[in-house]
């Protein structure tokens, strides 16, 4: 059973990014449609490499040149990646869009199994439903709320 003897300082971490992604998705909604996806992908990047910079410097060692390809995939995939996504908020609302999101949680569950033979314990299935249903409902719930506003303009 959760309790504080499992606490680590590193869950800040988690915390940290959660609210960074909460801040670029925000971010990505508000910003004018003439700043481009390129645009908004290199000062991402920009960003992201600064902060990381002292990290890196303290535990830097050459890769070896299998390890630059891996390297250089996972940049690539992680700039379409974001690509895609800069451009779901575009066209949707942030909640439709947040809850495909979601779907990273079953389809991580499904790889830890079918991979590296992880079973899941009962708290961390009880806790993704609670967030997938949560995700569910809030995000039926934003989308009748955006309907019967535009009905009842529709019947004046």
């Amino acid at each position: 059973m959760p309790g504080s003897g499992t606490f680590q300082t590193a869950g800040f971490f988690a915390l940290g990014e959660a609210f960074s992604i909460a801040f670029l998705v925000t971010l990505v909604k508000r910003l004018p449609a003439r700043e481009t996806t390129l645009g908004m992908l290199f000062y991402f990047g920009a960003i992201a490499s600064i902060l990381s910079l002292p990290g890196a410097l303290l535990t830097w060692r050459n890769p070896s040149p299998e390890e630059w390809g891996l390297l250089l995939l996972i940049g690539a995939l992680g700039a379409a990646s974001q690509s895609f996504w800069i451009r779901a908020f575009r066209c949707a609302d942030a909640s439709l869009v947040a809850a495909f999101d979601y779907l990273r949680l079953p389809l991580a569950a499904a790889v830890g199994m079918i991979w590296f033979a992880e079973v899941p314990s009962i708290w961390t299935v009880v806790g993704a439903v609670v967030i997938v249903a949560s995700t569910i409902y809030i995000a039926r719930r934003e989308a009748s709320l955006r309907i019967k506003p535009a009905a009842s303009i529709a019947q004046k």
